[in-house]
């Protein structure tokens, strides 16, 4: 588990790139405001007038969901040991649910003389 000093520090870094980015595409957003002819030979032959921030934050924004992804396929493994843990925490109690069930039922009534067992046998007498 992580320390909360080390989470202090990552939230500190955290802020600290991100506020200058953020003033950084805003200052990008406000100041590329005319357009250009953007072509996307596979998908649409033909140019369309896009604005320049447009294309500036539409990379952005393929950047945080990429980063995403990635961040969300490299955690499958800690995803996947938390469903087995989980699972096999759910077969324990099951167990130990039915331990007692057998337990009780084979505790005799409360009150009730316990069984007497007699052996007979040849050196018992009997």
């Amino acid at each position: 588990m992580a320390t909360p000093r080390r989470s202090r520090l990552a939230r500190l870094t955290a802020w600290v790139i991100g506020i200058p980015v953020a003033v950084v595409v805003v200052l990008f957003v406000v100041s590329n405001r005319q357009t250009v002819e953007l072509a996307l030979y596979p998908v649409a032959s033909f140019p369309r007038p896009v604005p320049v921030y447009l294309i500036g934050l539409g990379g952005l924004f393929a950047g945080f969901l990429s980063g995403g992804l990635v961040a969300w396929l490299s955690a499958r493994r800690w995803r996947r040991r938390a469903r087995e843990e989980a699972r096999a925490r759910q077969r324990a109690e099951a167990d130990k649910a039915a331990a007692e069930r057998r337990a009780a039922a084979a505790k005799p009534a409360a009150g009730a003389a316990p069984a007497r067992i007699e052996a007979t046998g040849p050196d018992t007498g009997g």
